[in-house]
C-alpha cells in the first residue's frame, strides 16, 4: 500500500478496478466486501502475504533458518 493509492486519482482507479472485478466471476465474493473495502485493499494485502515466503519449519514448527535451537 502506498499513499498514492489514496490520492484522488488512486481512489478513482481503484474504484474502477473494483467495478470491473464485480463483473468478473469473483464479483459475488467482492459484493459482500465492497461496503467495507471499496478499493479492494484487503485482497491486495492477502495477495502480498501469499507471495511472502513462509519461515522454515520442522515437523510443522517454525525453526531458525539453520534449524538450530536458541
Amino acid at each position: 500500500m502506498s499513499a498514492a493509492r489514496f490520492s484522488e486519482q488512486g481512489l478513482h482507479a481503484a474504484l474502477l478496478d473494483t467495478l470491473d472485478e464485480l463483473a468478473s466471476p469473483v464479483g459475488l465474493m467482492l459484493k459482500s466486501l465492497l461496503p467495507n473495502d471499496p478499493t479492494g485493499e484487503m485482497l491486495h494485502i492477502i495477495d502480498q502475504l501469499e507471495r511472502t515466503p513462509s519461515p522454515p519449519t520442522s515437523d510443522g514448527v517454525w525453526v531458525s533458518p539453520g534449524g538450530a535451537r536458541p
